[in-house]
């Protein structure tokens, strides 16, 4: 639709769909005699909304809530989680569907702003009578910017505008674990998690998207990634100086403590290798050349080292993940303390 006045008189309801198809933010404000509702949020080019919302029906509690709707479910935006209860209203449904099919009739303009009348759908608030003579009100470009409808003990009133963020995609908490540590050390274990996209801290408890135990103990409780000289002993010894290769009881080996921990990194390459990954951790003056074992918490690798690098082959995924987070930000050592949170 052209932006001059003799087209804009024209709005028609396709110009209205055209609006919609596109990502908006919105505030829908409704009231009568029983229910008062405010819904704040975003609707995405996927169609996902992001809504903060406030609900009151007389002689019940108020419903608050702040969450995010992926087409399927609810999540709340603070734990991840599916929502309990009744879903809240879809927004987006309520205000697509709220402008009656009949063309907008031009009213005035003011302001480069111009005003159609226009007969509105209210039934998500009064579904007895669900009908109800409106206007709107569009800018020169076409965008619809305010929908109003008011009649004895009831109002509505819908702000618009056109946006360009995208909501981010809701991930299912898998694992919630409590974390007794240090303030610096549950930080670091926190950057640790968020940086790598595993989840994420509040305060002592840790949610996580993956359902893999073995991954966070390693990526909690090791304090930075170490390599020591070491040897094959039978799987039955038990010691501090015990580590599985590639977490492998079956290939139990026995490391030097404390080790020689690997300090600040220049960078690490990852490349893929048929299921698992190749690592190569680029660093300066190792001083330190041969064949060893860079080791964690409990895993243990075999690792080349060169005047420029240490070299280690075929990790998991999440072997890979947890010494990546670990080499990016160490910490020093102190106790950690891990159990499943409640």
């Amino acid at each position: 639709m052209q932006g001059d006045v003799q087209s804009i008189k024209k709005l028609s309801y396709e110009d209205i769909e055209i609006f919609f198809k596109k990502p908006y933010k919105y505030e829908v404000n409704a009231k009568n005699s029983y229910i008062e509702m405010k819904l704040k949020g975003i609707k995405d080019k996927d169609g996902y909304l992001e809504e903060d919302g406030f609900i009151k029906i007389e002689g019940e509690n108020i419903y608050k809530y702040s969450a995010v709707y992926d087409n399927n479910i609810w999540y709340d935006k603070r734990t991840k989680q599916p929502l309990s209860g009744d879903d809240p209203p879809d927004a987006a449904f309520i205000i697509e569907n709220c402008i009656a099919e009949s063309s907008p009739e031009f009213v005035s303009e003011k302001g480069g702003l111009y005003k159609y009348n226009v007969n509105i759908n209210v039934a998500f608030i009064d579904p007895i009578n669900y009908s109800c003579p409106g206007y709107l009100i569009a800018g020169k470009d076409g965008s619809i910017e305010r929908i109003f409808a008011q009649r004895e003990n009831m109002k509505i009133e819908i702000n618009l505008q056109r946006t360009k963020n995208d909501i981010k995609e809701i991930k299912n908490i898998k694992m919630k674990y409590g974390v007794k540590a240090g303030d610096k050390i549950l930080k670091v274990i926190g950057k640790r998690v968020e940086n790598s996209g595993s989840g994420y801290r509040n305060r002592n408890t840790f949610y996580l998207y993956y359902d893999n135990r073995e991954q966070f103990v390693e990526t909690a409780m090791t304090d930075s990634i170490r390599f020591s000289r070491f040897s094959y002993v039978e799987p039955h010894i038990e010691s501090d100086n015990i580590r599985y290769i590639r977490g492998d009881i079956r290939n139990t080996v026995l490391v030097e403590l404390p080790g020689i921990a690997i300090g600040k990194i220049d960078s690490v390459k990852i490349e893929e290798n048929g299921p698992g990954y190749n690592m190569t951790i680029f660093m300066k003056n190792l001083n330190i050349a041969g064949e060893f074992c860079c080791y964690t918490n409990r895993w243990a690798f075999p690792c080349v080292l060169n005047a420029e690098c240490v070299c280690i082959d075929n990790v998991t995924e999440s072997q890979m993940i947890a010494i990546k987070d670990i080499l990016e930000i160490p910490y020093s050592s102190g106790k950690v303390e891990i159990k499943e949170a409640e």
